[in-house]
């Protein structure tokens, strides 16, 4: 999800097709080419700007309805099939091992210079992971049903934090036993109660069209 203003000024976008599994869209003030991956004009006089990325949660619907009851949504009346399913997460998470291949979902994100992919059916055999990104210490959590993942910094008031996942569901740190919710990132109870993690935003994509424009991209588990 991006913001879709240049200097005070809104830009309205269209989708141009597909190019090596990334959608590509056009804008219609300068008709410029950009990729929806990763929110970067590729071609046209708009050519390396890059769009403002904004958080979003990729989640079920019923996970999203526990956290915010009052949501509408809007599905179009035609018919269409749905590509990911539970059924399809679980079959992509519990997949052999082994080193990473084009079609594995990855969850990915960029930093100032760097950026980092997690192999999602390597998260899915620990689900919690302390990692330092550019220097920062960082955690990534991966939902019960595989369609979550979250990506924080932990360091509060100057404080770097561990954690742990309880057994119903929630994160806790080490350091003051507070209890923290695993996908607003907020403290609910403890000495930290109403204290937040950062969240960095993230993107689940397939390898093989994220590593096509971050070719340099560093690979939990692999290449460090």
């Amino acid at each position: 999800m991006y913001a879709r203003s240049f200097e005070g000024k809104p830009y309205e976008f269209g989708v141009l097709g597909v190019d090596k599994g990334t959608l590509i869209l056009y804008d219609k003030q300068t008709d410029s080419r950009w990729s929806q991956l990763f929110g970067q004009a590729i071609n046209g006089p708009m050519k390396g700007h890059k769009l403002e990325k904004l958080p979003s949660t990729m989640a079920t619907w019923g996970q999203w309805k526990q956290l915010h009851p009052n949501t509408t949504v809007y599905v179009k009346p035609t018919a269409y099939s749905r590509r990911f399913t539970t059924e399809n997460f679980e079959h992509i998470v519990k997949g052999e091992d082994g080193p990473i291949q084009p079609n594995d979902l990855v969850v990915g994100f960029e930093g100032h210079i760097q950026a980092k992919v997690y192999l999602v059916r390597r998260l899915a055999q620990q689900r919690l992971v302390h990692d330092t990104f550019e220097g920062v210490p960082i955690l990534v959590y991966l939902s019960a049903d595989y369609s979550t993942v979250r990506i924080f910094t932990r360091v509060v008031d100057e404080h770097t934090l561990h954690f742990t996942l309880t057994e119903d569901e929630f994160l806790q740190d080490e350091e003051t036993a507070s209890r923290w919710h695993p996908v607003t990132a907020e403290a609910i109870a403890g000495p930290l109660k109403s204290k937040k993690l950062e969240n960095l935003v993230s993107t689940y994509s397939l390898w093989f069209a994220w590593q096509k424009y971050r070719p340099d991209t560093t690979i939990y588990g692999e290449q460090e």
